[in-house]
């Protein structure tokens, strides 16, 4: 009976389609959508649309398939193709103002929509397109508390980044630790172009080895934040500005205090492309200055400086990849803290068996130049200059909307032309709980 009324339901959806679409209806690709098979309804659709490119009722059918597997950058494609073809068709006009909808286009969606109700106010569709501009125009609310805990158990090869050559004698460097990452972010204002509020995080590492407390670090962050939406060159960027105070205690003693300046901005050029830019400046001031003989070489006390740009590509299957690059600036009073660094990373994401359990795959490289840099104190005529590389496989499975599980492998190599006293390898395996609210 179900089966009969689905067949039916679509049938009157697309009459406009006549003797073609009954056929079609009758099509496994129908089955396989019907018994919510949609990865299989995409592929079946897929080799009759091969034979019949122009076929609007197999482009209206394949969006619908991506939209429900959470695919509407996808839907929006074929929908699109579908609209060339046929530019009075209501129901792809309906359903393509739904995906830009759903993608996060709310401009472009309100743009379908009221275009069709203008022009077929009294029709199915444009009483449906009435429902959804009223979801569509209405402000977003988010929610007002929102944030994660973190609780990890590590194993870390090389607490203390000892060096291959030289070592660090009487300190075990490899150690086992308990952490807990705790990020909160409470909404105080929110209106249609523009939000407000406040963030913080904490971070909290206890080392199961004596040797390695003096390594165990509680950072602390926190501070006001706002949003803003404006249209730039026809696109719609969301602007972030964020202030916050930091402080690092290291085995009980300050480490650092800092102000940080961060603005980053965001937009889609593509759908299925997402570009972020950031600057940020950090002012340190750090409790340890070193012997007094040595402050001028060591005093870490530091304006950083920091840009940089990120792109994340939407791909089929509900896969991603993020990738980018920063340049930094270290300014310090010591001139042997004194540093340019240049980094780049790219990161793979893909559903793995199952749409619950993710593979993140990331590639990390930075290369840093200590410029002035005074040799003497290491014995050696060498600059200082580090070539850090780092890879990540890391596997996440979400337990439910609210919770997860991970579980980590990290290699570092850091290559340095002082190798007696700053190359190292590191490795770190990582088991979390995750929980989201």
């Amino acid at each position: 009976m179900k089966k009969k009324i689905f067949l039916f339901l679509w049938a009157l959806l697309f009459t406009a389609y006549g003797a073609e679409a009954k056929v079609e209806l009758n099509s496994p690709g129908v089955e396989a959508f019907q018994a919510k098979q949609y990865s299989e309804a995409i592929r079946l659709f897929e080799q009759q649309l091969t034979d019949d490119p122009n076929n609007v009722f197999l482009l209206n059918y394949i969006a619908q398939a991506q939209i429900k597997s959470g695919n509407p950058v996808r839907a929006i494609v074929y929908l699109e193709k579908a609209r060339l073809i046929e530019a009075n068709n209501l129901s792809i006009r309906y359903h393509l103002g739904n995906a830009y909808y759903l993608s996060g286009d709310r401009k472009k969606a309100q743009s379908e929509l009221v275009a069709l109700i203008e022009s077929s106010p009294d029709t199915f569709y444009a009483a449906r397109a009435k429902s959804l501009l009223a979801r569509v125009e209405r402000t977003p609310r988010k929610k007002k508390l929102r944030g994660y805990l973190r609780q990890s158990y590590q194993y870390d090869s090389n607490t203390i980044l000892e060096p291959q050559k030289a070592g660090i004698p009487g300190v075990d460097k490899d150690s086992s630790r308990f952490v807990t990452r705790l990020w909160m972010q409470y909404l105080a204002l929110q209106e249609e172009i523009w939000s407000a509020g406040l963030t913080g995080s904490a971070y909290q590492s206890f080392h199961t080895e004596e040797d390695s407390e003096r390594v165990n670090l509680s950072s602390f962050r926190f501070g006001p934040y706002a949003e803003l939406k404006t249209g730039f060159f026809e696109h719609d960027f969301t602007h972030h500005f964020e202030y916050n105070y930091l402080y690092d205690i290291l085995n009980g003693d300050t480490f650092v205090r800092a102000h940080r300046l961060h603005y980053r901005a965001w937009h889609y050029p593509l759908q299925s492309l997402k570009m972020i830019y950031l600057a940020q400046v950090d002012i340190n001031d750090y409790a340890f200055r070193g012997a007094r003989a040595g402050e001028e070489l060591f005093n870490r006390d530091s304006v950083t400086t920091t840009i940089g740009i990120r792109a994340k590509i939407l791909l089929p299957k509900k896969q991603w990849l993020y990738m980018g690059y920063d340049y930094e600036n270290n300014d310090a009073e010591g001139t042997n803290w004194n540093y340019d660094k240049n980094r780049f990373f790219t990161e793979f994401a893909t559903p793995f068996f199952t749409e619950q359990l993710y593979l993140f795959l990331l590639s990390e490289y930075y290369l840093r130049l200590f410029s002035p840099f005074d040799e003497t104190f290491y014995g050696s005529g060498s600059e200082r200059k580090e070539h850090y590389y780092s890879f990540r496989v890391k596997m996440r499975y979400a337990i439910n909307d609210n919770s997860a599980l991970e579980t980590s492998y990290r290699y570092t190599k850091t290559e340095s032309r002082l190798e007696r006293f700053f190359e190292y390898e590191r490795q770190i395996f990582d088991v979390s709980y995750v929980l989201y609210f």
